[in-house]
């Protein structure tokens, strides 16, 4: 017998991921630890460092979150594995979702030869584990979290960084309370951890979205090195659809503010 439309529409439907259909983790490191222990086994017998692996995982994991952001609760998401969809093919879905929504959207502080190059096998396991997660509802930070399971001990092990644990964070912004008009500088940003949290506390004093967006032009970082003070203000930036002023810069080097 025939399927009615609506059979035919339910099978094709069944694979299909709607931001309405996200849930929140349990425990989004879990997730992330999982992921990277899968990583670990694949990567170990590769080439690739540990920086450019984090980098490859913070880039997928910020297409997430624009893909989250962009959507409306009835939207299909991107950043999952379709049903029939090849491994070549989501490769380069991705590839083309990066350029168009990251590149493009934040030209000045992407590289030029920035993308994701994960091999199809390592993309399809860190989708797998994200695609019915929502990370915006799993995490008030989700950089904070990825940070200290893919990045943190590369970090400290290369440069003696460390991150601030986001309790201390949330504690030190909260005690010290900066007005709204306020401006505010962290000279060894990170990832940005004060800053989203300044920003999170600022928001909540103020009602009107257009001085929201505003607000973020007050939010100042420093880090020395490129790659942090690039995701630090992608991640501002993303989340507040504002301009921030994040550099890379050596704060502690007094030569170079002659």
């Amino acid at each position: 017998m025939p399927k009615t439309l609506e059979e035919f529409t339910k099978k094709n439907e069944s694979n299909l991921i709607r931001k309405k259909d996200l849930k929140k983790a349990p425990n989004l490191k879990k997730t992330f630890i999982s992921i990277n222990n899968h990583l670990y086994g694949k990567f170990k017998y590769a080439d690739t460092d540990t920086r450019a692996r984090s980098k490859e995982i913070i880039n997928l994991l910020l297409c997430k979150l624009v893909d989250e952001i962009n959507k409306s609760p009835e939207d299909e998401m991107d950043i999952y594995i379709r049903e029939g969809e090849t491994e070549p093919e989501l490769l380069e879905r991705i590839q083309a979702f990066f350029q168009l929504n990251v590149k493009k959207k934040y030209p000045d502080i992407m590289g030029e030869n920035e993308q994701i190059t994960l091999n199809e096998d390592l993309l399809i396991i860190i989708i797998k584990e994200l695609e019915h997660i929502s990370l915006l509802e799993s995490s008030k930070d989700i950089l904070s979290d990825a940070f200290e399971i893919f990045v943190s001990k590369m970090l400290k092990y290369e440069g003696g960084q460390f991150f601030t644990p986001p309790n201390i964070v949330k504690f030190m912004v909260n005690y010290l309370d900066p007005e709204v008009d306020s401006k505010v500088l962290d000279p060894a940003c990170g990832h940005g951890g004060f800053l989203l949290e300044t920003k999170e506390l600022l928001w909540s004093k103020i009602d009107n979205e257009q001085k929201k967006v505003k607000l973020i032009s007050n939010l100042h970082g420093i880090d020395k090195d490129l790659f942090l003070a690039r995701i630090c203000k992608l991640y501002l930036e993303i989340l507040s659809s504002g301009k921030s002023n994040v550099f890379c810069e050596d704060s502690l080097d007094f030569v170079s503010y002659r």
